[in-house]
């Protein structure tokens, strides 16, 4: 529904008018949470940590452990779960409509007591979820030109990722760039990958001169090399940047993946899933600058390794 979008967008980019972004903004009220009186009212505390919210996720129908990984930033615990729903169950899934029900349904109980002074109970916030999950089937059962489906391999506006590991809720400890570089006219292809380490603020880069049939070959075997180095060097959480949309496609969909480096995406789902939390995201070119720059070098110059 509309107001659902605007209010997961304001979620999201942390825009809804709690206590807390109030009071920083400026507004001489207190920060503290209206319902509990125990904590900042943030989104984190609102959705996640109140002792309402949490037995609310805990005795619901998604069983949600919502007071667990609370070192996890809201927003990034709320695109997780998106986005987990989503690649588990598609887009007309059951499950994805009743958590953003459950967080809409927090919302209008929290406003009701705010505004109007409403104590609400877990049955009070039972009963808005159950109003908002009706508006959505209403919504849905409205003729179809009202209603903006999504492709089916499009996923939520904005985010195409392939997602391995033990967990699927966390943050990485490293943000790698991949890149190839690739010429029609020569076999030789230049790979590289550039690791960003969040806690020390250290950049470092490598990469090598192969031979590759084609961009996307190169491409791929820049991502292999690059979960090899990072698993060798003992990183567990890590976000790998890609520009090749074709390559998160044929990850994230085996039965369609190009046959021509159906080995290599083999390879790197295979390495993925021994990380506890590693995501290959498609991003722009903007994003992979540095991997593209010393991934080119690496090709024009047949240098076998580099590292700075």
């Amino acid at each position: 529904m509309p107001k659902w979008k605007i209010f997961l967008w304001k979620l999201y980019h942390n825009g809804i008018a709690t206590s807390a972004n109030l009071s920083s903004r400026g507004l001489a009220i207190s920060d503290t949470c209206p319902q509990c009186n125990m904590a900042p009212e943030t989104s984190q505390h609102i959705f996640r940590r109140c002792h309402l919210a949490t037995i609310l996720w805990q005795s619901g129908q998604l069983g949600i452990q919502s007071n667990s990984n609370l070192d996890v930033d809201f927003q990034d615990w709320l695109i997780a779960w998106v986005h987990y729903f989503y690649q588990q169950d598609g887009y007309h899934g059951d499950r994805l409509p009743i958590f953003v029900a459950t967080l809409w349904g927090i919302w209008q109980g929290r406003n009701k007591y705010v505004f109007n002074g409403v104590i609400q109970d877990l049955a009070c916030i039972r009963s808005l979820v159950n109003q908002g999950i009706q508006q959505h089937f209403t919504y849905l059962a409205q003729p179809i030109s009202k209603v903006h489906a999504w492709s089916a391999d499009s996923g939520p506006p904005g985010f195409l990722f392939a997602h391995f590991g033990a967990s699927f809720c966390g943050s990485p400890q490293a943000y790698i760039q991949v890149d190839g570089s690739w010429t029609p006219t020569s076999t030789s292809a230049g790979i590289a990958w550039v690791v960003d380490h969040i806690s020390s603020h250290i950049r470092e880069g490598q990469g090598s001169c192969i031979i590759a049939p084609s961009a996307l070959s190169a491409e791929a075997k820049a991502c292999l090399e690059a979960l090899i180095w990072a698993q060798g060097h003992g990183l567990r959480h890590i976000m790998v940047y890609t520009d090749c949309e074709q390559l998160v496609q044929g990850l994230r969909h085996q039965g369609s993946q190009p046959n021509s480096i159906a080995w290599t995406l083999d390879d790197i789902r295979t390495i993925g899933q021994q990380f506890q939390w590693c995501r290959i995201t498609k991003v722009s070119r903007l994003l992979v600058q540095q991997a593209h720059e010393l991934a080119t070098h690496m090709r024009k110059d047949k240098i076998p390794f580099q590292a700075f």
